[in-house]
């Protein structure tokens, strides 16, 4: 039986590669905070916090039903050192908007009530296994493309694919929208990019990296 030979005695052609592609968000959440004037817990706060309930009824007026709201977090603040129901209290909500060409409306509904404003946002994007996997195979095709290129400069040929692993991608920072970004804007009406004073991108560049090592053949 042939002995394989140890990985230092290889003669290995090392590249490294990157595939670009240009994703589509397929949806958004808007992170809001409500100042409300009495503490109600869990998912009774859509309904039973005055100003959440407000909220609420202006946000299903552009369709974005109940069952897109989700209570994240609440602050509890007692006047008096005891908190009772009678106590206010800050409630930061997660909205779902899963329709993008509403998003403008959306916006609008947020910003026309007065205790709310607005914390960041996080798109959306297709992270199936599929894509990832249609991704990754593009960028195998890239590795092969360069490691034969260096092969053929060589004046080697270029064997079977010794390693190759995916390198871990970089953490995006979510999108932040400044209150002063919606100052001056009409609450009687839908917002647009325009009235918003930057662009509201729903693309992203997702990045797809390998470092793959070929075996070079005699």
């Amino acid at each position: 039986m042939l002995e394989q030979p140890a990985e230092g005695d290889l003669d290995l052609i090392e590249v490294f590669a990157e595939y670009e592609e240009d994703v589509a968000a397929k949806s958004v959440d808007l992170f809001v905070d409500v100042e409300g004037s009495s503490l109600v817990t869990g998912r009774a706060a859509l309904n039973k916090a005055r100003e959440v309930h407000q909220l609420v009824e202006s946000l299903a007026a552009v369709g974005v039903a109940e069952e897109q709201i989700f209570v994240e977090d609440i602050h509890a603040k007692a006047t008096s050192g005891i908190f009772s129901k009678g106590s206010s209290a800050s409630y930061r909500l997660r909205i779902h908007c899963h329709s993008l060409e509403r998003l403008g409306d959306v916006l609008g509904a947020i910003t026309s009530q007065q205790n709310v404003s607005l914390g960041h946002m996080e798109w959306g994007y297709d992270e199936s296994v599929a894509a990832s996997a249609r991704r990754l195979a593009s960028c195998a095709g890239i590795a092969m493309e360069k490691a034969q290129a260096v092969a053929e400069a060589l004046g080697v040929r270029l064997g079977a694919p010794h390693r190759m692993g995916e390198v871990p991608p970089k953490l995006a920072e979510p999108a932040t929208l400044a209150p002063a970004m919606f100052a001056g804007v009409s609450r009687a009406r839908a917002m647009s990019q325009e009235d918003l004073g930057l662009s509201v991108s729903h693309h992203r560049k997702v990045v797809t990296r390998l470092s793959a090592s070929f075996r070079v053949l005699a």
